[in-house]
């Protein structure tokens, strides 16, 4: 099956000239950094927090996460728990374990959005997987079955 690519029109025409490039909202995590646009309300998504301290700009300090939700609901979840010092929030124990005189800031960013929970979920466990740098996730997020073992059952449910 062949797909046509975007029209000359559609990438040279804006559909909202007077629209604005973001949601509008103050405390928006994704809309407040340079090209955040208004991925902030797709659901259904892959997304990634970036500590922006200078020390770990080199080491790709990320935390990789997937929701159902949209980003703008997630990402001040997020915030929340690091403001209130909550003992599960990633961002929270980074910053206490490694910037506990000079907390970062963070930096959130839609990766993808999604169709459905499984393409979804995959596509987490990929971007886990293939990662180069420091990885905040816990280490519970990566006992999630084998790509391979989800792939060999759908194959089997669609022989049914």
């Amino acid at each position: 099956m062949e797909k046509g690519g975007d029209t000359v029109e559609r990438r040279l025409v804006k559909p909202n000239p007077m629209g604005s490039d973001d949601c509008g909202k103050e405390d928006c995590v994704v809309c407040k950094q340079p090209g955040g646009g208004k991925m902030c309300h797709k659901c259904n998504i892959n997304y990634h927090a970036k500590c922006e301290h200078k020390m770990c700009d080199s080491n790709n300090v990320k935390y990789l996460g997937e929701s159902f939700r949209n980003m703008y609901s997630r990402g001040a979840e997020h915030e929340r728990k690091r403001m209130k010092k909550d003992e599960s929030s990633f961002m929270h124990r980074h910053d206490i374990e490694t910037h506990p005189d000079d907390p970062p800031n963070w930096s959130f960013k839609v990766i993808k959005a999604f169709r459905d929970p499984l393409s979804r979920q995959v596509s987490e466990a990929i971007h886990i997987k293939n990662h180069e740098g420091i990885l905040l996730n816990s280490k519970s997020e990566f006992f999630q079955p084998p790509l391979v073992k989800i792939r060999q059952e759908i194959v089997r449910g669609l022989e049914a």
